[in-house]
């Protein structure tokens, strides 16, 4: 069930052309150390590939999610003795509830172009619904900046290719300049990048043989798409295959599911009638008519327990016995209800099956 995981935070780290081997020991190991000091910790994993280490916490039951999420970063931000080369560690927290309450499809009569352009425009106008927290898509062309090195002028300057590398990782990256620790809270520090456009890609000065050349002397800088593009195609009983874009809505911690479906397929409406029925939008998840469905078959199954056993109860015991016990039913749930608005337990698939197995025993507790 979901509801028995316990909260992991993944720390992930990369070093280009490390074998596991040294992976573990340049960067695992010593941000497992670095992790034995946290409290509350069940487990601590890790796995090191070529390239890539991983390092997973796991977490007691009951732990305040920002405050362990601070404390894995502080921890893994203590680690002083990585590689250069090594990327900063990223820590996030993997919410096994964080799920889609709405996944959709989209596809077009029109050519694939238009359908992404469609698509980005739908994708940032769904992220600025308050309810919503991000949105996932797939099918989607996503760009990345190529940097292409011509061979002959970097022989000619003299420069090694690392030198660059190293260089543009150092005006492109973010890095970590410590922790602020106050009474009441802790907060990490980081220097930002000093390169965010193109242009300023291209006027990044290399060194070469006592002198500086600009990156667009030396390499080719443009966008391209990235080849490893997943396509998305949506098929019917009656239709053929065809490309579509794919879109799982999140909601933010604090929204309800129902309200935040109904803002997502209200502004996805309010766009689809600027473009006339060019686009087509196809349901694959909506949590919020699962969620309406499971509540009205509970609302269905205590209302034939109630008559049942009031039915039962008039024939062998009489009405004031009937009566009695029939109320008792509903004011049980209603109960359970006010403990559940007051420690903040939402409803969802597993809170609606607890309340199914639930009605069971009481019906017998009733009648007993």
């Amino acid at each position: 069930a979901r509801g028995s995981r316990r909260p992991t935070w993944p720390a992930t780290t990369a070093l280009p052309g490390a074998s596991p081997d040294d992976m573990e020991s340049l960067v695992t190991v010593p941000i497992e150390d670095s992790l034995d000091s946290l409290k509350k910790v069940k487990t601590v994993t890790s796995s090191s590939q070529d390239s890539v280490s991983l390092v997973t916490v796991e977490f007691e039951s009951g732990v305040d999610a920002d405050e362990a999420t601070r404390d894995v970063q502080s921890s893994v931000d203590a680690v002083s003795d990585l590689p250069e080369d090594a990327q900063t560690p990223r820590v996030q927290k993997f919410d096994f509830e964080n799920e889609p309450i709405w996944t959709f499809t989209v596809s077009s009569k029109e050519d694939s172009l238009s359908l992404v352009r469609f698509g980005k425009l739908l994708r940032d106008s769904l992220e600025d619904v308050p309810t919503i927290d991000h949105v996932d898509s797939a099918g989607i062309d996503t760009e990345e900046i190529q940097v292409v090195i011509d061979p002959a002028a970097i022989a000619t300057n003299g420069i090694n290719p690392g030198q660059i590398s190293q260089s543009i990782q150092a005006a492109t990256g973010s890095f970590p300049a410590g922790t602020v620790t106050t009474n009441d809270s802790s907060f990490v520090l980081s220097l930002d990048p000093t390169v965010t456009t193109i242009e300023e890609l291209r006027r990044i000065r290399i060194k070469a043989n006592g002198t500086t050349v600009q990156l667009a002397d030396i390499a080719r800088i443009h966008r391209h798409t990235k080849p490893e593009t997943a396509d998305s195609y949506i098929a019917t009983n009656d239709q053929a295959p065809i490309k579509s874009l794919r879109f799982d809505v999140y909601k933010t911690s604090s929204a309800n599911i129902t309200d935040a479906v109904a803002d997502a397929e209200k502004e996805t409406e309010e766009l689809l009638k600027a473009y006339g029925d060019v686009f087509t939008i196809g349901t694959v998840l909506n949590s919020a008519d699962e969620i309406n469905e499971q509540y009205n078959d509970l609302v269905r199954d205590l209302s034939i327990t109630v008559v049942l056993v009031f039915l039962i109860l008039f024939v062998f015991l009489g009405v004031r016995q009937a009566i009695v016990a029939s109320f008792a039913i509903p004011l049980t749930f209603l109960f359970t209800f006010i403990v559940m608005n007051a420690t903040g337990i939402a409803l969802s698939f597993i809170a609606f099956f607890s309340f199914l197995l639930s009605l069971g025993l009481l019906v017998d507790d009733t009648i007993v």
